[in-house]
């Protein structure tokens, strides 16, 4: 495998690799490249360094999260995702049956979808939240399942403050990754902390030093 500079038609490097490839992706930002040899093993190149390395030793299903640098695949009974690729070694499991087939973004969320049988029939869906918002923990009545004649198809929630937090910092547009942090830190410490880099960021604005009292010592 040679990467290719389109714009100047010059050869960056080489990764090799002992088995065909029968799947590969970049990201939306083009920095990191994922894909899949026939032995169903995944892997991850860094487009910078050329670095490679396997994140998966068995993978039936991969894919990047619509609009973002998230990564979900499926290994056996696991579901894996990788809410910061630049970190493979930190990934989020969940057991799950059936084989995972999808990953869409519905109305702002972002669902990872799931059949139990052969024959996929789009008949129902239930909305597991799989990583709990801070802000909507999960209640007994939200894990539900619903069976229809024999065909179930099931949705697990992604967390999409994750989503949103590791997008902002790609974009590079910190002030949107700290106006999530705002929302879901309730630490004392970690919000002044915050305060005050939201002034650093902001030079050209006041202070609020109202914020930085309230969140001491309340």
């Amino acid at each position: 495998m040679h990467p290719v500079d389109l714009t100047y038609g010059l050869t960056l490097g080489q990764v090799t690799h002992d088995s065909r490839i029968d799947w590969l992706e970049l990201n939306e930002t083009g920095s990191q490249l994922l894909f899949r040899d026939k032995r169903l093993r995944l892997m991850l190149v860094s487009v910078a360094s050329l670095n490679k390395s396997t994140i998966l030793n068995y993978s039936t299903f991969v894919q990047w999260v619509p609009g973002s640098d998230v990564v979900v695949a499926q290994s056996r009974e696991q579901l894996c995702v990788w809410y910061n690729i630049d970190t493979p070694e930190r990934v989020t499991t969940f057991h799950i049956k059936g084989e995972v087939t999808d990953v869409e973004r519905v109305d702002g969320r972002t669902e990872v979808e799931k059949n139990t049988n052969q024959t996929p029939k789009p008949i129902h869906r239930n909305h597991y939240p799989l990583f709990p918002s801070p802000r909507h923990p999960i209640t007994p009545s939200l894990l539900q399942v619903i069976v229809q004649d024999g065909v179930q198809e099931l949705s697990y929630a992604l967390d999409e403050g994750l989503i949103e937090f590791g997008t902002a910092i790609d974009d590079g547009d910190y002030l949107r990754a700290m106006n999530y942090l705002e929302d879901v830190i309730s630490d004392a410490w970690s919000r002044t902390v915050l305060g005050v880099s939201q002034a650093v960021m902001q030079p050209h604005k006041t202070f609020n030093y109202g914020f930085l009292v309230e969140t001491v010592f309340n």
